[in-house]
């Protein structure tokens, strides 16, 4: 592959020219990763044997490194007198697990691992699961309750759902599988550094799902299971002394099932927190200096005086461009205690259903 471009490979065959834009997208929070290239010239194209059709497997190289492992999704095409314009876009294989259900009827899983559970999941769409060192004793847990899986409901969420019960995070790899690793796994040798290798900075700031005390109130199951009684567990988060968001008075009220509602509160407090301040940098080139490229899940040293950021934050999410003014790499970076604290909140929940039964088909 070449270094100084991004290539799309469809059925042996490498398209890394005639590209006038590509954007190349993977992020924490959209789970499979996405791409898009467009291509423009004034001759009209010829559709008939244009080689690049809807469905192909493909993978997309930023450089020499394998970005995207997936499927073409979207072929749009315009023409006016001027010019015809192709687009090519398409996700990495895990979007069949952001896009469908399981297709079967409801079931329960009890006494199952979550891995195993997960794996069985995958299975119909032939999505390989793997797990790193900081995830295989939390997944080879067998949760307390049982899980309750609903028709309807995208298997990424019922696999979010699972995992970060145990302080796991779900992350679509390069080669289109399914990864269950922790946070923050990876540091990058360059820093983020104003003046130095910030071709632009911005920060998104916003209080409107904030707020200045974090309320729980619980149900858990009555003796009879019949019966289901309620408390109030008042936390008040963050704690007197310490600096938070808000400053005047604006109650959160959260209705939570279990027995360990109390945590939720705390969750709360920190994530919002934490999503409420963004950042977003823009860098030359799609690598730092050592030859590797930026990508999610990574701790970086933020150094920003405009913003007056001296921090490690976490990478969020990375988008790989070229287009005719150059090559450049746009993240969004956030506090590392977002994803601690998505993490967190599963740990604290209890779900219970004393109709649950063995996983079935």
């Amino acid at each position: 592959m070449n270094k100084d471009t991004i290539s799309l490979v469809v059925n042996g065959q490498t398209y890394d020219e005639a590209w006038d834009n590509i954007r190349v997208t993977r992020s924490l929070d959209m789970l499979c990763a996405s791409f898009e290239f467009t291509t423009t010239q004034k001759q009209p194209y010829e559709m008939a044997s244009w080689p690049i059709k809807m469905g192909n497997e493909c993978s997309v190289y930023v450089g020499e490194t394998l970005a995207v492992t997936g499927y073409i999704e979207d072929i749009n095409i315009s023409y006016d007198k001027g010019s015809h314009t192709v687009q090519v876009a398409g996700r990495d294989k895990t979007a069949d697990l952001v896009d469908c259900g399981r297709g079967k009827k409801p079931y329960f899983v009890t006494d199952v691992t979550i891995a195993d559970t997960i794996k069985k999941l995958l299975e119909p769409h032939g999505i390989k699961l793997l797990i790193d060192s900081t995830a295989t004793k939390q997944v080879r847990q067998i949760p307390a309750a049982a899980t309750t899986f609903d028709v309807g409901e995208p298997l990424a969420t019922l696999i979010l759902r699972l995992v970060k019960r145990v302080g796991v995070f779900p992350i679509a790899t390069p080669e289109g599988e399914l990864l269950l690793t922790a946070t923050g796994t990876k540091r990058a040798s360059d820093s983020i550094q104003t003046g130095i290798n910030v071709l632009s900075g911005g920060l998104k700031q916003s209080n409107k799902e904030t707020y200045s005390v974090y309320l729980t109130k619980g149900f858990t199951q009555g003796k009879d299971n019949e019966k289901v009684d309620m408390f109030t567990y008042d936390s008040i988060f963050p704690l007197p002394g310490q600096p938070q968001l808000m400053p005047r008075y604006r109650p959160f009220t959260n209705i939570e099932f279990g027995s360990h509602a109390g945590g939720r509160a705390e969750w709360e407090a920190k994530y919002r927190k934490a999503n409420s301040r963004l950042f977003g940098y823009t860098v030359q080139g799609w690598t730092q200096r050592n030859g590797n490229i930026w990508e999610p899940n990574t701790l970086v040293k933020v150094q920003d005086e405009v913003f007056d950021v001296d921090a490690e934050m976490l990478i969020n999410a990375c988008e790989y461009q070229q287009t005719s003014k150059g090559t450049i790499t746009s993240m969004q970076i956030c506090s590392p205690e977002k994803y601690k604290a998505k993490a967190e909140l599963d740990k604290i929940k209890t779900i219970s259903d004393p109709a649950a039964v063995q996983m079935k088909k």
